[in-house]
């Protein structure tokens, strides 16, 4: 014991100064465009995420729920250096911090700025700083309120705002530090702005005009520190012109805001970053401000970025953003974004594997494509087994269970990872992390269970995933430890136990592992603190991974996540399409918190299956959907009540319009659907820019009884020929409204939403609609709906509003085998236009009771201006793999809606990239157009040919495609490119010979 005492004290003591060393080290670029240490001109290799608790919504969100911002700050940089992680970057919200001519404004904001700053400079945690955000905020008040983000760079007076506050911005002294922004080697790089936006037909000449002033402002001041401008839009060579020190790039390669969760292969698509090998920034340091694995749960992309990042010569990554531990429960803020220690472990750990393969792989090395460039040094990325991991003698990290084993066993100093190994076997779903701190004394810290119980990436402030204490059984193989180690708590006085076998039982909290008994009296280590939330106390939560569609006579595999520890049974109720009833079948625990069974083929029919679950506990039977306790009984029927009903002698409401000169806006009533209804027609003849609009606001009818029955709201409606939506608003008496875009076709129809899906409008306060306050049904439409339609005359009639109790039930559509496989169906995709701006809207389909995507744009420029979007293939189609080759044709559902818009150019692309398109003829009517596989060609100005692919030969391979674009542009138009143009589609499909 002697021996073990001694050692650990002088470890501990060594171990203060390797953990606590402060972020003092200066930077600098030296000519070749390299950032350099001063003290030893080592190259910088800095890895960690932006962070936001000081600003927007963020900071809004912890105000309104009455949290501790500065606890929060502090909680958070300690997980990031529970990571491993040496860097932030914030693009600090200026409209919170400046007035109008630019000065900076002292206020809470910037406390906690400061604040945060510091915190991670005790902790060796460097900043990347970006001073100017321009994006909107919860709070007003700065010289970015006054300027579109394009005459940010052109206005001569935003371009004196911005000055005025570079220089008070790096002038200021940070409370907690003393020194000055400009001064303090803590934060090691300046960005000047983020992301900017440039008007039409601007130079490279003028935006390094304008570069060039921003960063002579900052050198005014005395700043020495690197200086950093983006070059995205294609104007490298401004930046590579430009009186500065780097610059910056971003990536999404899985895109954003997809609205839900991404579960396919993205492997190879993270080879290589080679724009920041451009010629023209050769002289330049290069960082990467923004990246992220958007929408995807996986543990296994963050080193195969960060390995790209360094294969491109980045010398700083910063993810965005990592989610504040007290409000990462429900990921309410940006939803493709999430990453949280204790709420998204697996991806934590991957991203902690990651810091590493970015510290440790040497800058511009090649590593070849996937799946060779799947291994790397001492790194291996698996998606087969969402799999990270970081294998060396020393260390042995991995994000999910891996049947690797580590080297040298006796030689390992940390053992951090999810799942079991060959060295820990352990079944909950949290991280853990074993730390050696003296020959044969461990520190270990386990982390709650993570349980998820709704889709991360839907957006919404409901609870996403549940953190979770139970007491588990671990075995831990150390060499160093032996079979019959002592545990006891790190921060207690709590009993010492021994381990039998190398087998103890834990709770999520900190331990010191030893070989030997230790004395009480022990000083703490000096690692990183253990920091997770309460315990919950709620009721069971159940989510339940569902296809959005399947194929009749193939039995269905389902698996929930299922958030309570004392299921006594768990059981899905299947009620199949032409079925009466419900039959019953168990679902069986494969693992902590995870059961699954399967439909069996003969019940899965053409129509919709419907199922629910049971968890039994000891509290009782919960039902879900829903969660409430459950009798056995199917609940009774709720009747529908009726919001708005337009009866005879109710007074016409009385429009609001804000419109052009000369035009008016009216209101009436007039036939509706059926010659016994009445429908409240509201009709404009135009309209102006944006905001421009017109509006009506109906009294509703309160409904009465039990309010928590109803789940949907559904509207009875049509519109004129370029009417496609309506924004439908429920007004409550406290001023609150929650509302929604309803899709109109020129024939009357049924439009159901879920409650949950209605978004707070205009200045909302609360987080969800209160229908026992519901006073107003209020219909708006205006320009901002239909930009390339708004100078021509609109109408939506309106029959009813009214609420309706959808069963508490899951619903899935299934096909029969004579239905042509449905590569993608657009509407519920969160989908944005890329290149040109306009819009997208969900309308009616083509068919009775479909949906549709409408994209829409006001005119095109010259070429090569154009839009586009892409969307994800359905994964469901993997069921399909053994037909898909045999696909003959692509039907693709599609009409122009607009009459100059007679084209639409459809790419699909394939798993290892290979892009393969055709341009489509459109007419007014919808139509179901057959696309032979032979019409499409291989797009070699997309992707040049590579080894076999896009060569003589080569073809479409319907099995692999895994991405469907679509795009037009001017180039598709000619001398009509300058008209409004939009196009429907309602899906994709494949044909297949059977």
């Amino acid at each position: 014991m002697t021996r073990i005492t001694s050692s650990l004290l002088l470890c501990l003591t060594l171990q203060a100064c390797a953990y606590c060393a402060p972020a003092t080290r200066l930077a600098a670029v030296d000519a070749t465009g390299v950032l350099r240490w001063q003290d030893d001109n080592s190259e910088v290799a800095l890895f960690g995420v932006n962070y936001y608790v000081p600003f927007s919504i963020d900071y809004k969100v912890l105000t309104d729920r009455g949290l501790d911002h500065d606890r929060a700050i502090r909680e958070d940089v300690t997980h990031f250096q529970r990571l491993g992680l040496d860097a932030i970057r914030l693009h600090c919200f200026d409209r919170e911090i400046s007035d109008h001519a630019g000065n900076l404004r002292d206020n809470e904001h910037l406390r906690l700025l400061d604040y945060l700053l510091n915190e991670c400079k005790q902790r060796g945690i460097y900043s990347v700083m970006t001073p100017v955000a321009w994006w909107g905020s919860p709070e007003k008040g700065g010289f970015s309120d006054l300027y579109t983000m394009p005459q940010m760079t052109t206005d001569p007076a935003a371009r004196q705002a911005q000055c005025t506050y570079l220089k008070q911005y790096l002038n200021h002294v940070n409370r907690y530090t003393g020194l000055a922004y400009k001064d303090d080697p803590a934060i090691v790089a300046l960005e000047l702005i983020n992301e900017p936006l440039y008007p039409p037909g601007i130079t490279d000449e003028q935006i390094t005009e304008h570069v060039n002033a921003l960063t002579r402002a900052a050198r005014e001041t005395g700043c020495t520190k690197p200086v950093f401008y983006n070059c995205w839009g294609n104007h490298a060579a401004a930046v590579g012109k430009a009186e500065l020190n780097g610059a910056t790039f971003g990536w999404y390669p899985t895109g954003l805001v997809a609205g839900h969760m991404l579960t396919r292969n993205y492997l190879p698509q993270l080879d290589d970053y080679p724009s920041m090998r451009d010629p023209q920034l050769a002289a330049k340091a290069k960082i990467v401000y923004e990246f992220d694995a958007a929408d995807v749960p996986g543990a296994y992309m963050y080193p195969a970025m960060a390995r790209a990042f360094r294969s491109g010569g980045a010398q700083t990554a910063t993810q965005f953003q990592y989610e504040p531990l007290c409000i990462a429960a429900g990921n309410p803020n940006w939803q493709t974004h999430y990453l949280n220690l204790v709420y998204t472990p697996g991806k934590a750990l991957s991203f902690a594997i990651a810091s590493q393969a970015f510290h440790s792989t040497p800058r511009l090395k090649q590593f070849g494509s996937y799946p060779d460039s799947a291994k790397f040094g001492d790194f291996r990325v698996s998606y087969e087994e969402d799999l990270s991991e970081w294998v060396t003698p020393e260390a042995f990290c991995y994000s999910n269970n891996t049947k690797t084993d580590p080297p040298a066993p006796e030689r390992l100093t940390r053992v951090w990872g999810r799942g079991s190994s060959s060295v820990v076997r352990y079944e909950g779903t949290g991280a853990y992390f074993l730390d050696r701190v003296a020959p044969g004394v461990w520190e270990m810290q386990v982390y709650p269970d993570a349980v998820m119980v709704a889709d991360p990436y839907v957006g919404g402030t409901n609870e996403k995933v549940r953190a979770l204490y139970h007491d588990w059984e671990m075995q831990v193989r150390l060499p160093d430890l032996g079979s019959q180690f002592f545990v006891r708590p790190a921060a207690s006085e709590g009993p010492e136990r021994q381990a039998a076998d190398g087998k103890i039982v834990v709770a999520p909290g900190q331990y010191l592992l030893s070989s030997g008994r230790l004395p009480a009296n022990l000083p703490p280590t000096e690692l990183p603190a253990f920091v997770a939330p309460p315990a919950s106390a709620a009721d069971p939560a159940v989510y339940l991974a569902t296809p959005k569609r399947w194929r009749e006579r193939r039995p269905l595999a389902l698996t929930a996540s299922v958030a309570a520890t004392d299921v006594d049974a768990c059981t899905l109720h299947v009620r199949p399409a032409g079925a009466d009833g419900y039959s019953a079948l168990p679902l069986t625990a494969t693992g902590a918190y995870r059961y699954q069974t399967t439909v069996p083929a003969e019940s899965v029919k053409a129509g919709k299956l419907r199922y629910f679950v049971t968890v039994r506990t000891k509290q009782g039977a919960y039902r879900f959907p829903g969660g409430a306790l459950w009798s056995g009984a199917e609940p009774a029927a709720v009747p529908a009540a009726d919001l708005v009903a337009v009866k005879e002698g109710t007074p016409v409401p009385k429009p609001t319009y804000g419109g052009p000169a000369g035009a008016s806006a009216r209101a009436e009533f007039v036939p509706g659907q059926t010659p016994e209804h009445l429908a409240i027609r509201l009709e404009a003849d135009r309209f102006g820019d944006p905001p421009s609009c017109a509006g009506i606001r109906v009294p509703a009818v309160r409904p009465t009884g039990d309010l928590s029955r109803y789940h949907s709201i559904t509207v009875v409606a049509r519109g004129g020929p370029e009417t496609s939506a309506v924004e439908l608003g429920l007004v409550q008496s406290d001023g609150n409204t929650f509302g929604a875009e309803v899709p109109l076709g020129p024939t009357w129809g049924e439009v159901t939403m879920p409650l949950r899906s209605l978004h707070a409008l205009w200045d909302t306060k609360t987080a969800a609609p209160d229908l026992s306050k519901l006073t107003e049904v209020s219909l708006i439409f205006g320009s901002w709906l239909f930009p390339e339609a708004k100078d021509r005359p609109h109408f939506v009639e309106v029959q009813s509003v009214r609420l309706s109790s959808t069963p508490n039930v899951w619903t899935l559509e299934v096909a029969s085998d004579a239905d042509p496989i449905r590569l993608v169906d657009p509407v519920g995709e969160a989908v944005r236009l890329n290149g040109h701006a306009g819009t997208v809207q969900t309308v009616r389909g083509a068919a009775a009771g479909r949906q549709a995507l409408r994209a829409s744009v006001a005119s095109f420029a010259g070429q090569p201006d154009s839009s586009s979007f892409r969307l994800e293939v359905d994964p469901s189609t993997d069921l399909y793999r053994d037909e898909l080759p045999n696909a003959m044709a692509v039907l693709l559902t599609a009409r122009a809606a607009q009459p100059d818009t007679t084209q639409v150019e459809l790419v699909l692309i394939e798993q290892d990239g290979s892009p393969w398109g055709t341009t489509v003829s459109l007419t007014r009517d919808w139509q179901t157009i057959r696309l032979p596989v032979t019409a499409f060609r291989y797009f070699a100005h997309w992707r040049p040919p590579q080894g076999d692919r896009g060569g003589e030969g080569d073809h479409l391979r319907p099995a692999e495609v895994r991405q469907v674009n679509f795009c037009f542009g001017a180039w598709l138009f000619g001398d009509k490119a300058d008209k409004p143009h939009a196009f429907e589609v309602q899906d994709v499909c494949l044909d297949t010979l059977r």
